[in-house]
């Protein structure tokens, strides 16, 4: 075989080389199509970040993202940014196309129009108003599923439970001293880690529907729970606090318009008010047995408020007790060259914890990086 020699298979071109043998495959195109996905990071909830390309002769001749939630998807804007016909040419597109119409008209349709003859598809939409698969075959477009499917999925995690299980995708994030404290035994955690990793910590809030905090975490920080960086978010992330008892202090600046109150049934009414009256919204939910609000009736509630994504920033017994009940799906922990110590300074998992050590929580996917001094480890709990 020739040094880029070109063979025909399927409408696409696969280009061998004999020196290391490259081949232009499915997953090169579909990687390209994960990476404009990303683009879409913050702007895209409740709907799924999707990338595509359109790609013929071995050339990529479209492209597009879903850039924002009610407009155009990834599909759509591909089509339309083609240079050339796309008659013969094959869609690499991050989820199934769409079937139906919701606040834009169905994608198959597009895709059926444009003389498209092959559509690549990263995984299969979880909705099952989704039938784009089947529509597309019964049009004779060959179909071909499964491509990064693991990157894909990936990609759109919190989309995928908030389908699947009706509740938002939950990341803990803490930053802490190598020993594992959130704070020293008086309470003060500002500033434990950099100002690189805070800003890090930063994009993980602008990537989240809703930010929450413990009660008693709010009272010793007092902190906004807002984003502030540049680059542009859909909306500014809803604040949650859980506060069973209704214990915060009017003053704080969490107590404002827009802040969601998580609190038990039976919670102070006067209390309830002046939070009211401030722009928070207090919902209040049962408790269990030992007079805690259970997480996954949390999860419930902010589900019912198109939450898509929710980012726990502390403190050790909000954390815990995500953990203990296994309603989180996955860990962003900053560690800093610092120790801190001492018994009563707080650990990142407070609450139960596991009582045994065969019970012990395994994170799974781990991914170990650098941010200036401190280091970063991220892992999936599911």
């Amino acid at each position: 075989m020739r040094e880029g020699q070109k063979i025909i298979y399927r409408n696409e071109v696969r280009r061998f080389y004999v020196s290391g043998f490259f081949m232009i495959s499915d997953s090169y195109f579909m990687q390209k199509a994960v990476d404009l996905a990303h683009r879409g990071m913050n702007l895209t909830s409740t709907n799924p970040r999707v990338g595509c390309v359109i790609v013929k002769d071995g050339r990529i001749i479209g492209s597009g993202y879903h850039k924002k939630f009610g407009g155009p998807h990834a599909e759509a804007e591909a089509i339309s940014s083609a240079f050339e016909s796309l008659e013969y040419a094959a869609v690499f597109v991050t989820l199934e196309p769409c079937s139906h119409t919701g606040k834009t008209p169905p994608c198959t349709q597009k895709i059926i129009d444009s003389g498209i003859k092959r559509v690549v598809i990263g995984m299969k939409d979880p909705n099952p108003e989704v039938d784009g698969i089947k529509v597309l075959k019964e049009k004779g477009i060959e179909v071909t599923t499964g491509v990064l499917k693991k990157e894909c999925a990936k990609l759109m995690r919190d989309f995928l439970k908030y389908i699947s299980l009706k509740k938002p995708y939950v990341t803990i994030k803490a930053a802490m001293s190598l020993d594992g404290k959130i704070a020293a035994r008086n309470g003060s955690s500002k500033w434990i880690s950099s100002t690189a990793s805070r800003e890090y910590a930063m994009k993980l809030r602008g990537m989240s529907d809703a930010i929450m905090v413990g009660a008693r975490t709010a009272l010793l920080d007092n902190p906004k729970l807002t984003y502030r960086l540049r680059v542009p978010a859909a909306d500014d992330p809803v604040r949650v606090v859980v506060d069973g008892k209704l214990s915060l202090k009017s003053n704080l600046d969490i107590i404002s318009k827009g802040t969601v109150i998580i609190a038990a049934e039976g919670a102070d009414k006067e209390k309830e008010k002046i939070f009211t009256d401030k722009g928070a919204q207090v919902i209040k939910l049962p408790v269990d047995n030992r007079g805690l609000i259970k997480p996954g009736d949390i999860l419930n509630a902010l589900y019912g408020k198109n939450i898509m994504s929710l980012l726990i920033e502390g403190g050790s017994k909000t954390i815990g007790a995500f953990l203990d009940a296994g309603q989180a799906d996955s860990i962003v922990f900053i560690y800093a060259p610092v120790l801190i110590g001492g018994k009563k300074a707080p650990g990142v998992y407070g609450a139960g914890g596991v009582a045994d050590i065969k019970d012990k929580l395994k994170v799974k996917n781990i991914n170990l990086f650098d941010i200036g001094k401190d280091f970063v480890v991220e892992g999936d709990l599911r």
